[in-house]
């Protein structure tokens, strides 16, 4: 049931914006769907329809660089007044510094300490970096790995700058060093210490303290050898760093190169280094107003350098623009005029002599961040693309850079920075804008003052804001336009980049190979070989050992497929399933090793099966043919599909495979799917395997002859389908773990045996891993409901009790579950386990330690078909988990980029206060982890064989 509906928008993600007319579905919480018509779905009665009115809807910002309530900065904002104002300006997450002081030998009292402040004190999503000062050996090596692995840190920062905080080379270096084994990013503020120091100690005796002389105490030079320097220890540590609120533009030049070497170097940038200028420091002779700009790096003399700045944020050189929010207070003793003021003497003429060197370093902008860039898109489907002198970016890039980028850089792009079903429900809408008027155009140089769109623009004031703060640097700049609503989970402010391939189950483009194995994984499995690696070497062996896999392997097709005996025909089943294991087997020994002699053999076998084959069954309402045309279905057209960019196959084969698939395979899926066929065939009569089956085999075909409308009924059936495919059928039940209180899912056969409640485990996985392929997250859709049917077949096949309810259907009435086949293996937990821990973050402990059960059984990893014995259950999946799922950690950490860890996130802490931790993935030290502690810290809570199928 949906709770919000969000039409009339138009939905930017990090690569385009969509169409006016889809709609977003929200539902506790979280984005449930994105699709057309969606007030036909159910629906409460007091479902909030929101019409936004032709208006751009964009994910909710992630501002990774703020400093909140820190205790340099007396006067600065508080956690309450500081989130205020990040949600007020569109920010639903943001990530703020825990900082170590010298004289403190350990970070955890710290750390504790900003725990206490943030909580029951935020507006919105809040993590923690952790500023190092002191990185002794203890640190290092025993408490920042804990911090990693149970607090979900990130992130460290470090200075090369500022006396009390800034680290040595040698220091920075072993800092990175330790980063780089941890796989989190390491960030770093650039300046020469030593040189700042010197021309400021010039300056001083000279008598040139005054405000406007901190840009001139801290030039570009500084910046550009520091930031060269921090480059060459991240290249000789080898280890991903993120230069923090970069201002020179000569110092971009050096990440630029660094990037174009492919060396993991990322920048961030500010607004005030987009907008302001040096002259906001100047004060009159007898104020010091310009000590309400002092900030480091400090504002640049030159509008040049902001059209400088701004053509790196266009061209892909900064991965982020955040706000470095970091306010004093103006008219206060403590704050920045007070502190300028010092024990300055006022001449006879009422002239001040203030001194820059006291005054605090830092800018208020976490709610002016947003609406200043915003400011400087264009919108690349608009009729109105008026690229004038102040246009800068697409409105996709500022998604990127504002939303998605800092997401994915902290380890948080399994939840947020992307409009996904499943995500939370993180949005903002903007003011509908109108076409622009040419005559408006036309802004001073570096001004700020843009007109290149009209539409509800607004000069920026303080009274305005929503900080504690006595002044704002934009006073009188142009924005917007502004947030007209924002949502936190629907409540209050989010929203996240949906995939440019999927709407809703509508693919605008299909992936290939796009089933269940990508290029990715083949490319890990190839590399993992060839470094002589386990469990990947071991599972290699086993696979090109089999007879299945060998190039003098002879096909068995025959034109009429027959499962189970009907009293005239016998059953030759196993001639398709052992050919599609074959075929499989053979066109990833293909892919691996190049070898065309491989390839050959799986072409032959797909074209004599696309040749001959000619119908399943000779009776429509024999039920076990459909259990055929399911489950090898979909292994057929999986081989197949892995084999298609083989240019052979590709010219002389695929189109025969394809219209076999469509003739004979398809129409059964869809007949039982549809509920025509068998004769008996009622919504729920059948086990939740039979009909995943059939998903599975629709879909993969869906693939294999790029057919969106069957893709899209299969993913509608998944969510909304009236048969046990129905996720919500197939999971039937949501119970507490007797342990924890965590929602466990009960599967729909569990109270059959658990034999077939393993096969449902393996066909979730074969459906949401085609899914996930194509860029459709059915893994995360109703909470990860695949997980928590996952995590209750695990917790009771280990042995551990789990609560029941009765189950009954057309067909059957269950009272307790089965222990028949307790401790059932199936090969699918190494994909579940990556997915879900690794990829995503999420926890799932009873899946972890089952996936270590099972391969202990296997012995050592897990296999697939051909390799399993002789069965139908041995043939109902593909499998090779090992081979091509497992991940290290360092596969971890590539594949999100630099860091395969989440931040600690604490959840809308205005009402619920305790923080969410988000483990390391980095605790994989082996080749199968023993326990992993891991949750999604996204929005919720946790509380502590038969011949059928």
């Amino acid at each position: 049931m949906l709770d919000t509906i969000i039409k009339n928008g138009r939905i930017v993600t990090a690569t385009e914006v969509l169409p006016l007319d889809l709609q977003i579905g929200i539902s506790n919480g979280k984005i449930t769907v994105i699709g057309y018509d969606l007030e036909g779905l159910p629906r409460h009665p007091s479902t909030n329809i929101v019409d936004a009115e032709g208006a751009y809807i964009t994910p909710g910002g992630v501002d990774s660089h703020a400093h909140i309530e820190q205790d340099n900065s007396p006067t600065g904002d508080t956690w309450e007044t500081g989130t205020r104002s990040a949600i007020a300006g569109g920010n639903t997450t943001i990530i703020a510094f825990v900082s170590q002081t010298r004289d403190e030998e350990s970070l955890y009292p710290a750390l504790k300490e900003y725990h206490v402040k943030a909580d029951s004190n935020s507006y919105c999503d809040y993590g923690f970096h952790v500023i190092l000062t002191n990185p002794t050996e203890t640190i290092l090596e025993n408490e920042l790995p804990q911090l990693v692995e149970k607090e979900g840190i990130s992130s460290v920062k470090l200075y090369m700058t500022y006396e009390p905080m800034k680290l040595g080379d040698a220091d920075l270096f072993n800092v990175m060093m330790r980063a780089r084994s941890l796989g989190i990013t390491t960030m770093i503020h650039a300046e020469n210490s030593d040189m700042i120091a010197a021309i400021t100690e010039r300056l001083a005796k000279a008598g040139n303290t005054g405000t406007f002389f901190h840009s001139v105490a801290r030039p570009q030079i500084a910046e550009t050898e520091a930031t060269y320097r921090a480059i060459s220890l991240a290249e000789v540590t080898d280890t991903p760093i993120l230069l923090v609120h970069m201002s020179a533009p000569k110092a971009v030049q050096h990440v630029a190169e660094a990037q174009s070497r492919l060396l993991p170097i990322h920048a961030e940038t500010c607004p005030h280094y987009l907008y302001l200028v040096s002259d906001k420091l100047r004060s009159g002779l007898k104020d010091v107003e310009g000590s309400k700009n002092i900030c480091a790096p400090p504002l640049r003399h030159d509008a040049k350098d902001l059209e400088e700045i701004w053509r790196s944020v266009a061209n892909g050189t900064f991965t982020t623009i955040s706000s470095d929010h970091a306010p004093a207070t103006f008219d206060h003793p403590c704050g920045k005029k007070g502190k300028a003021m010092g024990t300055a003497e006022v001449d006879e003429h009422g002239c001040v002599h203030s001194d820059f060197r006291s005054v605090p370093n830092g800018l208020p902008g976490i709610e002016t961040r947003l609406p200043l860039i915003f400011n400087r898109t264009f919108d690349p489907t608009s009729a109105y693309q008026f690229h004038d002198d102040k246009t800068r970016i697409s409105l996709p890039r500022f998604v990127e850079l504002t939303s998605t980028n800092p997401a994915k850089l902290y380890g948080l792009g399994h939840c947020k920075g992307s409009l996904l079903p499943g995500f939370d429900a993180d949005l903002v809408i903007w003011y509908p804008e109108e076409p622009p008027v040419a005559e408006a155009m036309g802004a001073d140089e570096g001004s700020g003052e843009s007109k290149g769109k009209s539409g509800r623009t607004f000069k920026i004031t303080n009274d305005d804001l929503h900080h504690r703060i006595d002044y704002t640097p934009f006073e009188g700049v142009e924005a917007g336009p502004y947030q007209r609503h924002s949502f936190a989970m629907a409540i209050l402010a989010r929203l996240f980049l949906f995939s440019p391939l999927v709407l809703s189950g509508a693919l605008a483009a299909f992936v290939h190979p796009g089933l269940l194995v990508s290029d990715a994984d083949i490319t890990r499995a190839k590399t993992k070989i060839e470094a002589g690696l386990d469990p990947w070497l071991s599972s290699w062996y086993e696979l090109t050992n089999s007879s299945y896999a060998q190039a003098e392997y002879t096909n068995s097709a025959v034109d009429t497929l027959y499962r189970g005996s009907d009293g005239v025909h016998a059953d030759n089943a196993a001639s398709l399933w052992h050919d599609a294991a074959a075929a499989f087997a053979l066109a990833l020994r293909w892919k691996i090793t190049g070898d065309e002699t491989y390839a050959d053999t799986a072409a032959a076998i797909l074209t004599a099966w696309g040749q001959t084959l000619t119908g399943i069954g000779v009776d429509s309402d024999d039920m076990d043919n459909y259990l055929l045309a399911g489950f090898q279905g979909s292994e057929l057209a999986n081989a197949a599909e892995l084999l298609r960019d083989y240019q052979p196959f590709a010219d002389d084969g695929l189109e025969t495979v394809i219209t076999m698939m469509n003739n004979v395979f398809l129409p059964m899926n869809l007949a039982f799917l549809n509920h025509e066929l068998p004769a008996e065939h009622v919504w729920t009569h059948y086990f939740a395997n039979w009909e995943l089956g059939n998903m599975a085999s629709a879909m993969a075909i869906a693939v294999l002859s790029e057919n969106s409308t069957t893709w899209d009924f299969v993913v509608d059936y998944f969510k909304n389908g009236g048969g046990n495919g129905n996720i919500n059928l197939a999971v039937s039940n949501l119970v507490e773990d007797p342990d924890t209180g965590v929602l466990l899912g009960q599967g729909q056969e569990s109270g059959r045996d658990q034999g077939h409640s393993a096969l449902d485990q393996q066909m979730l996985g074969v459906v949401g891993q085609q899914a996930w392929n194509q860029g459709e997250d059915l893994f995360a859709y109703n909470n990860s409901r695949i997980l928590q049917g996952a995590e209750y077949f695990a917790r009771y096949n280990l042995g551990h009790d789990v609560p029941f309810v009765n189950y009954t259907n057309s067909i059957v009435y269950y009272s307790e579950i089965s222990s028949s086949s307790r401790g059932a293996t199936r090969p699918t937990w190494e994909l579940l386990y990556s997915h879900y821990v690794q990829i995503k973050g999420l926890e799932a402990p009873w899946t972890t330690e089952y996936l270590n059960y099972t391969v202990n059984s296997y012995g050592g990893f897990e296999p697939g078909a051909g390799s399993l014995g002789e069965g139908s259950g041995r043939y109902d999946g593909l499998g090779w988990g090992s081979l091509l799922y497992h991940m290290d950690a360092s596969d971890v950490a590539s594949y999100h980029g630099t860091s395969n860890n989440s931040v600690t996130v604490a959840s809308n802490s205005t009402s619920s206060a305790a923080s969410t931790v988000v483990a390391s993935s980095t605790a994989l030290v082996s080749a199968y982890p023993t326990k992993v502690v891991s949750s999604s810290g996204c929005s919720h809570k946790r509380k502590r064989h038969h011949h059928k199928s």
